[in-house]
């Protein structure tokens, strides 16, 4: 299989992103994300290594274990 190594090769393949998502896409949390992460039991968190390896760490517990501080803050036990 060939490798991708730029944004244009990826573009040729995929193709670019639909007209909607950049209404998807928000510096702070809005209501609906808020609602959500309020209800939600688990969440994934996503780190790499200094050589872009990543790793993704599934945190569960009751719903509203992660704590919203303010729009751009979660509290993650």
């Amino acid at each position: 299989m060939k490798r991708i190594v730029s944004k244009q090769e990826l573009r040729s393949i995929m193709g670019g992103a639909a007209p909607t998502t950049p209404m998807k896409i928000h510096r702070c949390l809005n209501g609906q994300a808020k609602a959500f992460i309020e209800k939600s039991p688990l969440l994934f968190i996503s780190t790499s290594d200094l050589a872009g390896h990543p790793t993704v760490s599934p945190k569960g517990d009751l719903p509203g274990f992660v704590r919203i501080e303010n729009s751009s803050t979660l509290l993650i036990p």
